[in-house]
């Protein structure tokens, strides 16, 4: 065994976390006093997982890497938006940028503010979801302009969009939809 800076092995490890076959490696190898949240190398490892469909290992690897023990009866993570310190894209992915704004608000929630110039994704999370039919039912205050704001789900695996729906819409009779089995994958 030897010892290594942390700067070093953060660059190595990325390198390695490049190809999602170096998984097992790339965790073996880290030194498990700095393996957390803020790993250099976790975003290139999940990013190349993802890239081969292999989502459960990566959901996996990062509720293991980040503390998280998931609730299995979960199906979206932090939907109270409440939970910062666990990274995307099984946590939210916020937006502040010319498209809008996407914050969490103290004591849960989201605050959003869409400029409305431009199309584009304010808040996302990666789902690991069975064919099947769901339901999401969702809250909204304060929203004005709730019409220009829109649920979409699309297929990690194919790019293909499964349901889309104007918030207001969803506030008012909630949103059903259906997974279907051409859009589960995964090793």
């Amino acid at each position: 065994l030897f010892r290594t800076e942390p700067a070093l092995e953060d660059r190595a490890l990325s390198v390695l976390a490049g190809d999602s076959d170096s998984a097992d490696l790339v965790l073996s190898l880290s030194n498990p006093q700095r393996r957390n949240a803020n790993s250099a190398w976790l975003p290139h490892l999940l990013a190349s997982l993802i890239a081969d469909r292999q989502y459960p290992k990566a959901r996996e690897i990062w509720a293991r890497v980040s503390g998280v023990d998931p609730d299995p009866r979960e199906l979206i993570y932090d939907p109270q938006f409440s939970r910062s310190s666990e990274p995307p894209p099984f946590n939210w992915s916020l937006t502040s940028s010319a498209l809008g704004l996407a914050e969490r608000q103290r004591g849960g929630g989201l605050h959003v503010i869409y400029y409305g110039q431009e199309e584009g994704v304010l808040a996302s999370q990666l789902l690991i979801l069975p064919a099947g039919n769901y339901r999401l039912v969702t809250r909204a205050s304060g929203a004005e302009q709730a019409e220009s704001l829109r649920w979409d789900l699309v297929c990690a695996a194919t790019n293909v969009p499964i349901a889309s729906l104007p918030l207001d819409q969803a506030v008012r009779s909630g949103w059903r939809f259906t997974v279907s089995p051409a859009c589960i994958c995964g090793r």
